[in-house]
């Protein structure tokens, strides 16, 4: 028996409070969102947690594969003493963000985060491996009984396989008189059918849509909110009213100083100009698909609609609609 050590680096998962600054940069393009960047920030309480503890976590969290400036305080765990965690962290998540005393200097926006922090550390280990070696056997004993057991199963195999070796043979002159039966043409026809259909049904996806006083109107979920939206080609801009907007800002799902892109003027349907801004909304589900960083415009008029434009439709890529059927489809 050998043995050997051998080192293992694993991942220790950490969890504690983050308070500190940071900076935020203007959007470079409209398919980027904006970068926050941590300064002088502080993870305090820092203890250890479980795997499952880490990966359960909601989806509205600010994450970063690398981090610097972060100072981390460690609780009172004797445990944690070799850790260096200010060149080891790795994979920080920061849940239950919470911006404030935010200050524009110029294009870039610095302001006060607090939230719950978790990320990664590795730690080398030891781990010993033991090596065996079987034993070599110089001796060989026969027995008559058991060479008698032997020669009775080889005969046992050497049978079954010619009952196979016959059915294999019968089997082949059963296919050979059902194949000269068959109607080739007809079958090829049926195929070509069929590969047609499942062709059209692996290549596209389809979005339903709902008709209402002739109008086709498609749902969509923005922030978990659903809302019917009117299909308009001719509106160049998706739509929303300000009252929208203004429920996902007080929800947090957006905020102006990240999402909110210019003002501007629009037409409306009996001519009259109204004035209104363009906002990037960060993702929407329309049918199974997921759209990300989306402009919309908001207008403040009276009974403002919701319209689903080409700025929106173009985004899904390839796609056809059906109106007699109420449908979309998107072909990959």
């Amino acid at each position: 028996m050998n043995n050997s050590r051998i080192k293992l680096l694993k991942n220790i998962h950490f969890r504690g409070d983050l308070k500190g600054k940071y900076e935020a940069k203007i959007i470079s393009n409209a398919n980027n969102d904006s970068k926050i960047s941590l300064i002088e920030t502080t993870i305090s309480e820092t203890e250890v947690c479980s795997e499952l503890d880490f990966f359960n976590h909601n989806y509205n969290n600010l994450e970063y594969a690398k981090v610097e400036d972060v100072t981390i305080n460690l609780a009172n765990n004797k445990d944690l003493k070799d850790y260096r965690f200010v060149e080891d962290i790795t994979n920080l998540k920061i849940g239950d963000v919470s911006l404030s005393k935010q200050m524009k200097d110029g294009s870039i926006t610095f302001g006060v985060i607090q939230g719950r922090a978790m990320f990664t550390l590795k730690k080398e280990d030891e781990v010993l491996i033991n090596f065996y070696r079987k034993p070599k056997e110089d001796l060989e004993i026969i027995f008559p009984d058991i060479e008698k057991k032997r020669r009775k199963e080889g005969l046992l195999k050497l049978l079954k396989s010619i009952s196979f070796l016959f059915l294999a043979i019968c089997l082949v002159f059963f296919l050979v008189f059902i194949i000269s039966n068959i109607d080739f043409d007809v079958k090829k026809k049926q195929f070509y059918e069929f590969k047609d259909k499942v062709e059209t049904k692996l290549t596209s996806k389809t979005i339903k849509l709902t008709n209402s006083g002739g109008q086709n109107y498609a749902l969509l979920t923005i922030d978990g909110i659903k809302q019917k939206f009117l299909l308009d080609t001719g509106a160049s801009m998706s739509t929303v009213p300000s009252d929208f907007i203004d429920q996902l800002i007080k929800k947090g799902y957006i905020t102006p100083e990240i999402h909110f892109i210019k003002h501007e003027q629009f037409r409306i349907a009996d001519g009259n100009i109204i004035k209104g801004g363009i906002w990037r909304i960060p993702k929407i589900k329309i049918g199974s698909e997921t759209i990300y960083n989306v402009e919309f415009s908001s207008v403040s008029s009276k009974n403002a609609p919701f319209l689903l434009g080409m700025s929106t439709l173009e985004r899904l890529g390839n796609y056809s609609i059906v109106p007699n059927e109420n449908k979309i489809i998107i072909n990959k």
